[in-house]
């Protein structure tokens, strides 16, 4: 996030009014002339209004001791101090609860952070306990022109919100933070550092499903509007790389749907989905030793396994080319499937049969990052198919060749599935269903 000190939409404030000569400290110095960075702080006030006096002394700072303290405040402003200037102000406020300089500057403390609704509090407070005040008054209007600019440009108001929530988030007022954010991206849903920064607060949340359906949303923009890609997209890329090596990752539901609507289109008649999932999984470059991860769904239909999915490749002299990835398998090229459990995340493996136009080393696909539930799930239905065809595959052996079956019938009276006698005459029956 930008630092608040930044954003263009706020004016430079005016120099502060001077000392009052009746007010004279022996000991202080000339304050540094302000930043030019402190352009949303709003006029300050060093010195305390003179309507603020009439109050008693007893256990009360003294005036002096108050316009030194504001003097103070100037000159911590000057050096982005926000947080002790606000302190001091707390300070003064404790002694004279009706110190108008206080309540004006706490309110350039609050606009300087982007709290627009606490500074016109405290610009208000400021003006009931002096009405005259000339910084109060010109802050009132400044606060009120940001509000105005931010009203009639959008990207001001997201700029804004980012700079707001950093703040809020250094504070440890995370909640807030994201709670303001995901308005935001409610009303931007595509807007590319929202969504970064809305991702890395939930990260720092430890919600890392919430964190990484951000992030892959933001990837979607690109792939799905092609925007094109800059230094953003790599910094995207990157978080959610560091997000799945603590947690894993997986598709979005948005694309999962999109892919998914794509599948069903392709499917045959009567052809049904029994299970799906998403994941990762690594492909090979054409022509060349390099690979890439691609987002993909896993499909387990009625009558083959379908991988489809969205990848992203640098092409040497082109840049990014965006692809789709689509690979489909009938089940008698399916030979094994095995599951890797995970502290969150799982993978899924699946053997491919040999085949004269499939390179040993290009037998196995690994869908990883997938959520150990869905894993569990494919893998239970896969191996059931793979299970079912197997016995219809000895089934028919069996019935091609009487020794087969025998063979297996031993193998259940073994197992105290059948009896001796049930053995010998289903022996019988074969002979003399063979012999005749």
């Amino acid at each position: 996030m930008k630092d608040p000190q930044e954003s263009p939409w706020l004016q430079s404030p005016s120099v502060p009014t001077a000392r009052p000569a009746e007010a004279p400290h022996p000991s202080r110095q000339a304050p540094p002339p302000p930043p030019p960075a402190q352009a949303s702080r709003g006029l300050l006030t060093r010195v305390g209004n003179l309507l603020s006096r009439e109050r008693s002394a007893a256990t009360r700072l003294s005036d002096e001791r108050i316009d030194c303290l504001l003097e103070d405040v100037y000159c911590l402003f000057g050096q982005r101090k926000y947080d002790q200037a606000f302190k001091i102000c707390q300070e003064i406020i404790r002694s004279d609860p009706r110190n108008a300089a206080a309540y004006n500057n706490m309110g350039s403390v609050y606009m300087v952070k982007g709290d627009l609704t606490k500074a016109h509090k405290m610009f208000h407070k400021a003006l009931e306990c002096d009405p005259h005040s000339p910084e109060a008054r010109e802050n009132l209007q400044r606060l009120e022109q940001v509000r105005a600019e931010r009203s009639r440009d959008p990207q001001a108001a997201v700029e804004y919100g980012i700079d707001r929530a950093r703040d809020l988030a250094r504070a440890g007022r995370m909640d807030e933070a994201t709670g303001l954010l995901e308005s935001l991206v409610a009303k931007e849903p595509d807007h590319i550092r929202l969504l970064n920064n809305l991702g890395i607060l939930w990260y720092q949340l430890a919600n890392y499903e919430r964190a990484e359906e951000i992030f892959m949303h933001a990837m979607e923009v690109y792939f799905l509007k092609s925007v094109p890609f800059d230094e953003q997209y790599q910094t995207i890329k990157e978080n959610l790389r560091k997000l799945r090596a603590v947690a894993g990752s997986k598709i979005s539901d948005v694309l999962k749907e999109t892919l998914l609507e794509q599948v069903r289109s392709s499917l045959m008649s009567e052809e049904k989905i029994l299970h799906c999932i998403s994941g990762i999984i690594s492909l090979r470059i054409q022509d060349t030793s390099d690979r890439t991860e691609c987002s993909i769904i896993l499909v387990a239909t009625s009558r083959r396994l379908i991988l489809y999915g969205r990848s992203t490749v640098a092409v040497e002299g082109h840049g990014p080319v965006h692809g789709t990835y689509r690979e489909e398998f009938p089940y008698d090229q399916v030979a094994d499937v095995q599951s890797t459990p995970g502290i969150a995340k799982s993978s899924l493996t699946v053997t491919l049969a040999p085949c004269a136009d499939r390179p040993h080393d290009d037998r196995k696909r690994t869908v990883t990052s997938a959520a150990r539930d869905d894993i569990r799930a494919m893998a239970g239905v896969l191996k059931e198919i793979l299970e079912r065809r197997a016995r219809r595959s000895r089934d028919q052996a069996a019935s091609s060749d009487p020794r087969v079956a025998v063979n297996l019938m031993r193998a259940l009276r073994d197992m105290d599935v059948i009896s001796e006698e049930e053995l010998q005459r289903k022996k019988l029956e074969l002979r003399s269903r063979h012999w005749t």
